[in-house]
């Protein structure tokens, strides 16, 4: 296959077409997975509140360990077959073969997976209740994000709704349900694997079925690999960047800490995270399927698009989060995680901005590129960062030199990954659009000051509603 710049004058027009035609989808696509996400967002919103006040300190800790070491495992094992679903899901003559590649890798991974925790039983390495939970998630955890990639290639944002609504709904009810029948972090953990499992089986297609009777091709299953691996160690390097804090204050400090710092985190993930989520399932596709049919000019175009987007939903959500961080915290949290929170969430939401920023934004261009290689010694730097600052700053600081110590390496990611993605892909940034959304939250902002010091939930929806 040619590269897209050689293509014929006929070609370019039929991309610039195709194209348009994509462009006017993303702000349709943007309101579904806003609806698709936005009710799931609220009911993980509540169901974080809900899961402090069961566990406490020490349970959420407890929890919030358990589903970090999940979610790295899901990282090294499973990222880079649903990944690479999404990449190349967007060529239209090879998604049989690539049905068929993804979904063999799948089954190898988790034949491995059970046989070792078989193993792990057998040797009694591992205590088997949390070795069970853990692994109960992580499959269905993988195997749901496999269905929720398939929808958004196939651009089925109520597919897709349908999945999330499901699992946003049943994982607090179970979770809730055995947490307060005394199984504590482990029965939080088993609910959102029954959840997750859930809506997983209830969004599998028959796209699955079918493939299981496509000849894969070796030639993909290359291309998956060159593509995939990469990522491997580049996720587990982010999850470093992400989540090593946790482990680090519970090590230096305590469980019941590192479950105070968790609650912030996940508080900022739930808000900001959310809305940077929402834009990359809808601009995601978009923008590959642009780069492929009409090259890198097209793909440019629907990149400022992404950006304008992406600031224009993060950057008032980030202030707004700084200036009521009080009275979050006191809506959403019990007692003992105030003060902590109410401390750091501002730091925390800041360095979530920035790492959305540079995720969903400019990393882009090292997956357009499909070099993700380069893209791993960004964020290998950021994680060697990260540990240091934490190793220095949380003995000194506590919770605050840890989140300080994120925003710190969050910044000096986003730069390195400028300079490094501009040389693989160009693109004009929109300062105009970027004045402009900074304008206007700075009058937010400063409307909203005015009120920042009220209490309670009533409060609260009135402060969001003024900002």
């Amino acid at each position: 296959m040619q590269p897209p710049h050689f293509r014929s004058t006929e070609a370019g027009s039929r991309a610039t077409t195709s194209t348009r035609y994509l462009s006017r989808g993303l702000t349709r696509d943007t309101v579904a997975y806003i609806l698709a996400r936005g009710a799931p967002g609220l009911l993980n919103f509540l169901a974080l509140g809900l899961y402090t006040r069961l566990l406490g300190g020490n349970g959420y800790g407890e929890y919030a360990l358990i589903v970090a070491s999940v979610s790295l495992l899901q990282i090294v094992l499973y990222y880079w077959i649903d990944h690479s679903l999404a990449r190349f899901y967007q060529l239209p003559r090879l998604r049989k073969v690539l049905l068929a590649s993804i979904v063999r890798a799948f089954a190898a991974v988790t034949a491995i997976l059970v046989i070792v925790a078989i193993l792990a039983l057998c040797l009694g390495v591992a205590d088997p209740s949390y070795l069970l939970a853990g692994l109960l998630l992580l499959v269905a955890q993988a195997w749901n994000r496999l269905q929720l990639e398939l929808a958004r290639g196939q651009l089925r944002p109520g597919q897709y709704a349908r999945m999330a609504l499901i699992r946003a709904v049943l994982s607090p009810i179970i979770a809730a349900a055995l947490a307060a029948f005394g199984m504590g972090a482990i029965g939080v953990v088993l609910g959102l694997a029954a959840g997750a499992l859930v809506s997983g089986l209830i969004g599998t297609r028959t796209d699955w079925i079918f493939a299981i009777g496509y000849r894969s091709s070796s030639i993909m299953t290359r291309a998956i690999l060159a593509y995939g691996l990469p990522l491997i160690a580049l996720q587990a390097f982010r999850f470093i960047v992400n989540a090593s804090d946790r482990f680090m204050i519970a090590a230096m400090l305590d469980t019941s800490q590192a479950g105070n710092y968790a609650a912030a985190t996940d508080l900022a993930a739930n808000s900001i995270g959310l809305l940077t989520t929402i834009v990359q399932l809808a601009a995601f596709p978009r923008i590959v399927a642009a780069y492929e049919i009409g090259g890198a000019a097209s793909a440019a175009a629907q990149y400022r698009k992404n950006i304008i987007l992406l600031l224009t939903l993060t950057l008032p959500a980030t202030a707004g989060i700084g200036l009521l961080a009080a009275n979050i915290s006191h809506v959403v949290l019990p007692v003992e995680f105030r003060p902590q929170a109410t401390t750091i969430l501002p730091i925390i939401a800041a360095g979530t901005m920035i790492a959305m920023l540079k995720g969903v934004g400019f990393d882009i261009a090292f997956q357009l590129a499909r070099r993700t290689g380069m893209q791993l010694a960004v964020v290998a730097v950021a994680a060697a960062m990260n540990i240091a600052l934490n190793w220095l700053l949380i003995p000194i600081m506590g919770l605050r030199g840890a989140a300080l110590g994120s925003l710190v390496t969050h910044l000096v990611a986003l730069g390195v990954s400028i300079l490094f993605g501009r040389n693989l892909f160009r693109f004009r940034f929109p300062w105009k659009d970027a004045v402009r959304v900074a304008a206007a939250t700075g009058v937010m902002a400063g409307v909203l000051a005015l009120a920042k010091d009220l209490r309670g939930p009533v409060e609260l929806a009135g402060q969001i509603g003024l900002g």
